[in-house]
C-alpha cells in the first residue's frame, strides 16, 4: 500500500518500534480470523474469547500505526491526495474483495457468503464479511481528515471522539457493521496524523518500568469494566482502547530493543501481502479440518495459534512469488511505480 512514512523531503530513518507495533497488530488480526473460522468447526478452544477480549485492542493500535506518518499525505492538495493515496486504496479494496467473495463462494461454506450484487456496493455498503474493510477505511479515513484539516485540531479530535463514543454505545448507527467499526476507529487515525511527531517524540523516551505502568493500567481497566459490565457504557470502550494504545506503542518500544524480537519489526514492514493473502491459508485449513473436527478436538488449544504462524508464512511466501505482478499490492500503473524504497512502502497498508 501506501506510505506516508516520511515526513521531510529526504529519507527519514525507520522508527523500529513502529514496525514491532505493526508486527504485532497483524499477528493479531490474523490469530482473531484464525480463532473465528476454526471456530466454525468447532475448533478454536477459547482463543475466540481471547481474540474478542482484544477488540478494545487490536484495531486501535493497528489505525494509530496507519494514522502516525499521514500528514504529509494530508498536506496535498485533493488531487495529489486522491492520486498518490486514496486511489490505490481503494484499488486494492475492491481487487481483493472481489477474491474474498470467490473464495467464500467456491470453497465450503463456513460463514455467511456475500453475493456478487453485495459486492457491486462494496463502496457504498461494504458487506460484513468483507475481509479487507480496513484498506477501505484508511481510504475514507484520508478524505474525512483532509476534509476537516483546517479546524483546530482539538476540535478535530474532539468530534472523532464523539462520534466514536456514539457508534460505540449504539447512539448512532448505520445499519452496516463496517460502516460502523470505521466511524469508532477513525479517532485513532486522526489522533495519529494529528499528534505523530508528538507521540514518536513521547516514545523516545519510553523505558521499562513505564511498560509496567502501562500494563496495569490497562490489564487493571479491562478487568474493572469486564467484571462490572460497563464496556457499552457511552465513553468507557473509548477509554479503555487509549489505555490499550498506551500499552502497545510502550510494549512495541521497549521489545523493539530485543533482538529476539527482530521477526516482529520484519513482519510491520510486510503488513499488507499478509493482510490481504491470510485468509485464504485460513480458510482453506478450516474446511479441511471440519471433517475430522470430531476426531481431533484435543488439538484444539493450539491450532489458532499455530494456524496464525502457517498462515503468515504462506502470505509471506506467496508475496514473495507474486509481487512484481501489476496491481496485486499497489496500482496497476507504470507511472506510480518508485525506486526500492517506495517499493517496500507499497507493502505496508498501515502507512
Amino acid at each position: 500500500m501506501t506510505s506516508v512514512a516520511c515526513m521531510t523531503s529526504g529519507p527519514r530513518p525507520r522508527e523500529s518500534w513502529v514496525d514491532v507495533a505493526k508486527g504485532g497488530a497483524i499477528v493479531l488480526v490474523v490469530l482473531y480470523h484464525a480463532a473465528y473460522f476454526l471456530g466454525d468447526v468447532g475448533l478454536a478452544w477459547s482463543w475466540s474469547e481471547a481474540s474478542g477480549a482484544l477488540t478494545t485492542f487490536r484495531m486501535p493500535l493497528f489505525f494509530l500505526t496507519a494514522g502516525l506518518f499521514a500528514a504529509r499525505a494530508l498536506s496535498l492538495d485533493l488531487r495529489g491526495l486522491l492520486t498518490r493515496r486514496v486511489l490505490r486504496l481503494l484499488w486494492l479494496y475492491v481487487l481483493w474483495s472481489f477474491a474474498w467473495t470467490l473464495a467464500l463462494r467456491t470453497l465450503p461454506h463456513l460463514s455467511h457468503e456475500p453475493t456478487w450484487g453485495e459486492l457491486g456496493l462494496i463502496l457504498v455498503w461494504p458487506h460484513a464479511s468483507t475481509s479487507t474493510w480496513f484498506l477501505y477505511a484508511l481510504a475514507l479515513y484520508f478524505v474525512l481528515a483532509w476534509s476537516i484539516r483546517r479546524l483546530p485540531a482539538w476540535s478535530q479530535l474532539t468530534l472523532a471522539a464523539l462520534v466514536s463514543i456514539a457508534f460505540d454505545a449504539d447512539l448512532l448507527a448505520t445499519g452496516n457493521m463496517t460502516l460502523d467499526k470505521m466511524a469508532t476507529y477513525f479517532v485513532f487515525f486522526l489522533a495519529a496524523a494529528l499528534l505523530g511527531p508528538r507521540l514518536r517524540e513521547a516514545a523516545g523516551g519510553v523505558r521499562p518500568r513505564h511498560l509496567v505502568v502501562a500494563a496495569a493500567g490497562y490489564l487493571g481497566a479491562s478487568v474493572a469494566v469486564s467484571a462490572a459490565g460497563a464496556m457499552w457504557v457511552p465513553g468507557v470502550r473509548l477509554a479503555v482502547s487509549c489505555l490499550a494504545v498506551v500499552f502497545g506503542v510502550t510494549l512495541a518500544v521497549v521489545l523493539s530493543g530485543q533482538p529476539a524480537m527482530r521477526w516482529l519489526e520484519l513482519l510491520g514492514r510486510r503488513t499488507l501481502p499478509i493482510y490481504v493473502l491470510h485468509f485464504y491459508p485460513v480458510l482453506v485449513v478450516s474446511a479441511l479440518l471440519e471433517p475430522v473436527a470430531g476426531r481431533i478436538g484435543w488439538a484444539a488449544p493450539v491450532l489458532p495459534p499455530l494456524l496464525t504462524a502457517v498462515a503468515i508464512l504462506l502470505s509471506l511466501g506467496v508475496e514473495r512469488v507474486t509481487r512484481r505482478v501489476p496491481g496485486l499490492y499497489t496500482l496497476p500503473s507504470v507511472r506510480l511505480r518508485r525506486p526500492a524504497v517506495a517499493g517496500r512502502a507499497a507493502l505496508d497498508p498501515t502507512g
